[in-house]
């Protein structure tokens, strides 16, 4: 990460802060720590749990589980539509908390500075309005969410819906 840092030119640095750049930092080393360790063993752990179930479903009662595998792509695909949303959301969120916490690092290391010019209420309603920011793409990003979990929900309570009308019939 530090050596594509440092092979940038000379004008990306002009653009982007070095405050903003710490913070991205250490946002996306938290990201890499959580992905590595955690997810891999989720993954292997859900997999294995599904092709053991459809193994034991296809075994004990074929004619369910298959009337139930008609019902897996809505499921699937309700879990894919709320996965993008939410892992969009987790990039508007996280750039727009990047940009606050850059500008508090930049006041922090130019102390000084803000305080010599006077500038402290200054800085604090250009810091303030960004947090203003932040809160309404997270409300807006609340909203979304709630509705991609609504969808699944949905989906998922349909699925037993049809798994108990077809189990009743069955009987």
């Amino acid at each position: 990460y530090l050596r594509a840092l440092l092979m940038q030119e000379v004008g990306w640095y002009d653009k982007n802060s070095s405050a903003s750049i710490t913070s991205e930092i250490a946002s996306s080393m938290g990201e890499i720590e959580m992905g590595v360790g955690e997810r891999v063993g989720r993954l292997v752990f859900l997999s294995s749990m599904v092709f053991s179930g459809m193994a034991v479903g296809l075994i004990r009662g074929l004619t369910l589980a298959l009337v139930l595998l008609g019902v897996t792509p809505f499921v699937i695909g309700s879990g894919i539509i709320s996965g993008r949303r939410m892992k969009k959301l987790g990039i508007i969120f996280k750039q727009a908390y990047i940009k606050s916490g850059g500008i508090a690092e930049e006041n922090f290391n130019g102390i000084k500075t803000v305080t010599a010019f006077n500038g402290q209420d200054f800085e604090l309603s250009r810091y303030e309005d960004n947090l203003e920011d932040c809160r309404i793409k997270s409300y807006r990003g609340f909203g979304v969410i709630g509705l991609s979990m609504g969808l699944n929900q949905f989906v998922a309570y349909s699925s037993y819906a049809i798994a108990f009308f077809y189990a009743t019939y069955l009987i």
